[in-house]
């Protein structure tokens, strides 16, 4: 009589008796005794198994589907401009309710003006829109926007007062997009370097500004009231070559604490990464760290963000060699 011979490849790892399964793999291909009716069940009942765990695993995390896209509204907004040069400082942003916020400037006929809109989730249908037109009918154009926690909008930028630019910044209602706050901030120096601005907010709708002060090209930082828009502080920094620095992001922990990045020239007459936290209450210096890469040439950082427990994460570009720049997150 010939000896029964199995192959039957079971999955050890997920059953976890490969020893007695060995074993009873050698006896069964050396025995001349007669096949068992149990060996059937037990092979039956192993693949029984293995089908039920491999189909509850597939209703438990269900193998991804790849669903269509599909375009859900468009809105458009014309510009015409034949009258004054197209700038590329829009931005978008989506509040808790998921409405959409654009900024970016517009043409008015002569030249551009600040244009804010916000759209409805559902069906992007027009909220609201507000254009800024500045006291010298100049050249006004936003460069940064955050929505905060209750919807209201916050956009920052430039306008001309006739000789030179001043910063202006402004807060619309949620509602209906009522001015709540505007300041604006003359600039002492020249007007080329205005357009390097950051804004956030923090837990309570506070605003913080960052941005070059083109005076002294340092990195200066400012925290304004949510309700009325009063300064609450303002810090600057000054790097150990006294200029050129300049900021690229900022960010506010859940503790409201204000976490700042920018470049910062070196002795080397090279841009080093710098970071600073300050706290939220008065502005006070919490630490701060400079990030020289691996050839002490130009690195420049361009985001920052802060984890729940405070953490700051910043990641930016950073010069390898002469003609290559890695990317190079930093904590």
């Amino acid at each position: 009589m010939r000896s029964l011979r199995f192959s039957f490849p079971l999955p050890s790892r997920v059953f976890q008796r490969p020893n007695r399964y060995n074993h009873m793999k050698t006896r069964l291909r050396s025995s001349a005794a007669p096949a068992r009716p149990f060996l059937h069940i037990w092979f039956a009942s192993v693949f029984l198994r293995f089908a039920l765990v491999f189909s509850a695993a597939l209703t438990v995390w269900p193998l991804p589907s790849q669903g269509a896209v599909t375009e859900a509204w468009v809105k458009r907004y014309n510009i015409d401009y034949t009258a004054c040069s197209p700038l590329d400082d829009a931005k978008v942003a989506v509040d808790g309710s998921g409405n959409v916020v654009i900024t970016g400037a517009s043409c008015n006929g002569t030249n551009a003006d600040y244009y804010t809109a916000k759209y409805a989730a559902a069906d992007g249908a027009l909220l609201w829109e507000k254009r800024y037109d500045g006291p010298a009918h100049g050249y006004d154009a936003p460069v940064a926007m955050v929505v905060d926690g209750s919807g209201n909008v916050v956009v920052a930028g430039f306008s001309y007062n006739g000789s030179s630019f001043d910063y202006y910044t402004a807060k619309y209602d949620t509602a209906d997009g009522a001015l709540a706050w505007e300041h604006r901030y003359h600039n002492p120096g020249s007007g080329s370097d205005i357009r390097i601005m950051a804004l956030a907010a923090d837990a309570s709708g506070n605003v913080v500004v960052t941005r070059l002060a083109s005076d002294s090209y340092n990195i200066y930082t400012a925290k304004y009231a949510a309700a009325t828009g009063a300064m609450l502080w303002e810090k600057r920094y000054d790097g150990p070559r006294h200029g050129p620095d300049a900021p690229t992001a900022v960010a506010v922990d859940g503790s409201g604490n204000v976490a700042v990045t920018g470049w910062s020239r070196n002795n080397s007459n090279n841009n080093d990464y710098y970071t600073a936290k300050y706290a939220a209450a008065n502005g006070a210096l919490l630490w701060e760290k400079r990030y020289n890469g691996l050839t002490n040439s130009d690195d420049t950082p361009a985001a920052v963000a802060v984890d729940t427990s405070g953490n700051v994460v910043v990641t930016g570009a950073s010069a390898s060699n002469f003609r290559n720049e890695d990317s190079c997150p930093t904590t």
